[in-house]
């Protein structure tokens, strides 16, 4: 009776609760991705699955990792995720590492995944990030992640032959990874993008239709607006093509540029293009204009694979913030360009001026 629900829907039916009920994955964060997915996970019978997290429960936590409560500050996050889980569901097998992923051999976190379905990346730290997609590539088996910055969402799954690195290159400095504690994030707004990792991770285990396989989608929460990309095999990606004699990306300057630093491009480099990355829906196609001399194209997230750009040019790309012009850089990074992203977007060139 307890999954009812579930069974008597057509698309779903006992078949695949019977596949959910065998399921093994593996959680990598419980924190403000993790709680709203686990407690999905639990709660629609996934059979097996391991918690790994080496974070204390902290005040600040409260607002968006809905696990926890006041009187669990200061104790472990994966057991008191596992404790709670049981309590709400105990036909499931839930363990608790209490240990976060850098912190062990790669060569064991390979181990460990040979004998799960999917892995599910729920962390906010780059390097860990990275680390995962790497263990999925490894082992072969599917991987959904999400994060968020701010108001921002990006949420994808990828498996062997597309991964995260052939569409964000791991060339940037792990320090420089999104922050909730300096950011700041709205409870709801990475609640529901647990819940939307859920769904996808379901649909991978009973193999119905992956809606985002291969793909990243970007969800501005404040404008209520989505944004499709498709993952591509990067030819420059030292998983995907380990010996491929590719030339490496360009290095020099980080990812992300300060005002002083896009000056001094402008003044010192021959060839520059500037980048203006706007919300999907505000610009349909990609414009044409001059910046102070400079060629500008105005575009979006979504367009950017269609683009023709020169290859012997520095490209720029600007937003509003910083955020959206960041994933850009990373997209025409993985492309073989020299690109970079104005940190803050226009404000710090309007604060320059």
């Amino acid at each position: 009776m307890r999954y009812s629900r579930q069974e008597n829907l057509k698309s779903f039916g006992e078949v695949a609760q019977d596949r959910l009920k065998k399921s093994r994955v593996i959680v990598f964060g419980a924190g403000g991705l993790g709680c709203p997915l686990l407690l999905y996970l639990n709660s629609m019978g996934v059979g097996f699955i391991t918690i790994v997290d080496g974070d204390l429960i902290e005040a600040s936590n409260l607002n968006r990792q809905i696990l926890f409560g006041p009187n669990d500050i200061g104790m472990p996050k994966a057991e008191i995720a596992r404790t709670q889980l049981q309590r709400l569901n105990p036909e499931n097998c839930i363990v608790a590492q209490s240990r976060n992923i850098l912190s062990s051999d790669f060569e064991e976190w390979v181990a460990i995944a040979r004998n799960s379905d999917l892995l599910i990346d729920c962390t906010d730290n780059l390097e860990a990030r990275y680390t995962i997609n790497k263990i999925a590539q490894t082992v072969g088996i599917f991987c959904v992640s999400a994060s968020i910055y701010t108001n921002e969402g990006l949420i994808g799954s990828y498996s062997r032959g597309s991964c995260l690195e052939c569409y964000f290159p791991n060339t940037t400095d792990f320090a420089s990874a999104f922050s909730c504690s300096e950011n700041g994030v709205l409870g709801a707004h990475v609640g529901t993008l647990g819940c939307l990792q859920a769904t996808e991770v379901v649909n991978i285990l009973t193999n119905r239709k992956s809606n985002l396989f291969s793909k990243m989608v970007h969800i501005d929460f404040e404008k209520n607006k989505t944004e499709e990309l498709t993952f591509k095999k990067n030819e420059y990606c030292p998983l995907c093509f380990p010996k491929s004699g590719k030339r490496k990306l360009p290095k020099g300057l980080e990812l992300e540029i300060d005002s002083g630093e896009f000056l001094s491009i402008l003044s010192s480099v021959r060839s520059v293009g500037l980048i203006m990355i706007y919300p999907e829906g505000f610009q349909s196609e990609t414009k044409f204009s001059e910046f102070n001399g400079t060629k500008t194209l105005h575009t979006s997230l979504s367009l950017l694979d269609k683009l023709s750009l020169d290859r012997e040019t520095t490209w720029i790309c600007i937003c509003d913030i910083g955020s959206r012009s960041l994933i850009a850089a990373k997209i025409l990074r993985s492309f073989g360009l020299e690109a970079f992203s104005l940190a803050k977007g226009k404000k710090s060139l309007l604060s320059k001026s």
